[in-house]
């Protein structure tokens, strides 16, 4: 293990994510494996792949694998990535489960990544990086064991202003990158939130909690041409860190406040 347990870790809108180790091994053969927990909750998707500071291409790589580097087709050649998108119930790595089950390090040795690891709620990657002879080694890694990161889109949030969503089922919340929606959430949210109820302390100021989320979202013109959304969000926080600098983070993304009213709403 690389580290002592952390805390877990989530975040809103698009972002480039890695995260804690839950599995950092070598096997019998030399291969690397390694687990790395992303995100605590489920998340959108998966975009941009990095491994070091080098942008990758997943596909049918030099050697069968799936990494196929951006830079040079034999770098990275001999990694495979695979990924969860932190369902409620997620399925084993096989390729981990393979390379560190029972016996492969001698007659008896237990299973170091059983099959029984599946990291349910828990977004997350998994790098294979197959050993190399000493000859080829330098050309497939010439930065050493890669570290891996990826662009996400964090966790789906609830966003009244969108008919086809409801607050009582998380099924139908999309992914947002709406500052004053990914508050909302932050401040209602039972896992990785503060948990206060959103009928009660959202709800009686719906309306200007929907005048501000629709400012983030008005369309300004560039100097090169196009537009984009005036106020956009992108981050991470750990679940340990103080709710108040989580909640001063989010509103410098847009240059917002947060006040009380007399009947106890945000």
């Amino acid at each position: 293990w690389r580290q002592a347990t952390p805390s877990r870790q989530s975040g809103f809108g698009r972002y480039r994510a890695s995260g804690p180790y839950m599995c950092y091994e070598v096997d019998a053969s030399g291969n690397s494996v390694d687990i790395v927990a992303l995100h605590a909750g489920q998340i959108d998707g998966f975009e941009t792949w990095y491994l070091h500071e080098d942008p990758i291409l997943i596909g049918e790589g030099h050697l069968g694998y799936n990494v196929v580097s951006g830079i040079n087709e034999q770098v990275y050649c001999a990694c495979n990535l695979d990924w969860r998108y932190g369902l409620a119930s997620e399925t084993a790595y096989s390729r981990s489960t393979t390379l560190l089950a029972a016996g492969v390090f001698g007659v008896g040795s237990p299973a170091i990544w059983p099959t029984t690891s599946v990291g349910d709620g828990i977004a997350s990657l998994e790098l294979i990086s197959y050993a190399q002879d000493t000859d080829w080694f330098q050309r497939r890694y010439p930065n050493g064991l890669p570290q891996p990161s990826v662009v996400i889109r964090a966790q789906l949030v609830y966003d009244w202003r969108d008919t086809t969503q409801s607050l009582t089922n998380p099924a139908t919340w999309k992914w947002s990158e709406n500052p004053v929606v990914c508050l909302a959430a932050y401040l209602t949210y039972a896992t990785g939130g503060m948990a206060f109820d959103f009928t009660g302390r959202i709800q009686p100021a719906l309306s200007m909690w929907t005048a501000a989320a629709n400012v983030c979202d008005q369309l300004v013109a560039l100097a090169e041409g196009g537009t984009e959304k005036r106020y956009v969000i992108g981050g991470m926080y750990r679940h340990d860190n103080d709710p108040a600098d989580v909640i001063q983070s989010i509103l410098l993304s847009m240059d917002g406040w947060l006040g009380e009213t007399g009947d106890g709403s945000f």
